[in-house]
């Protein structure tokens, strides 16, 4: 058991981890897995406001319901950001 264990830790878990390594790369990785309220976070981290405000936008357009939590989150954050008309729109 321990072998499958290590085995699989040297096939999936370490090349999963260094995909993670940087800021740049995670944020890569939030953005192509769709998680746009992650990616929004690591934008603020890297001072980039206004793509923050796209990632809010893109994560509303994919979760409508999400919009009031988002509001609320980035008014307590100070990030100042209005939903974009089109998100949260029907698809």
């Amino acid at each position: 058991m321990a072998a499958d264990v290590v085995d699989k830790l040297g096939r999936f878990g370490i090349p999963w981890i260094e995909k993670q390594a940087d800021v740049g790369s995670l944020l890569a990785y939030y953005i192509s897995n769709e998680s746009h309220d992650s990616a929004a976070i690591l934008h603020l981290v890297l001072g980039d406001r206004s793509a923050a405000r796209d990632q809010l936008d893109a994560q509303i357009r994919r979760f409508p319901g999400s919009r009031d939590r988002l509001t609320a989150w980035a008014r307590q954050i100070g990030l100042d950001w209005n939903p974009a008309p089109d998100a949260g729109a029907e698809r």
